[in-house]
């Protein structure tokens, strides 16, 4: 086993790109969430995405089968409250 990536901020891991050189992971740096690959051997991260708003997340990125694009989910959040009237 050996760290790939290593620093401040959460990270999870999401998916292998199709020749098995890189992978694909959500990431929080600074409080801000985006979408990031790094080299199977490790080294810099690559930041893919630039969401600057601190009530965006993005998860869950995995690769085209030509390894040419990544899909990933994208969420603004705001803990929105909402009032709803009871039925009698």
């Amino acid at each position: 086993m050996r760290v790939l990536r290593q620093g401040p901020g959460e990270s999870y891991p999401h998916g292998w790109s199709p020749d098995g050189t890189r992978i694909a992971f959500t990431g929080q740096r600074d409080g801000l969430w985006n979408i990031y690959w790094v080299s199977r051997n490790g080294g810099p991260e690559h930041r893919l995405t630039d969401y600057r708003n601190r009530h965006a997340i993005t998860r869950y990125p995995a690769w085209s089968p030509r390894g040419d694009q990544i899909v990933y989910e994208f969420a603004e959040t705001t803990g929105n409250i909402w009032l709803m009237d009871l039925p009698h």
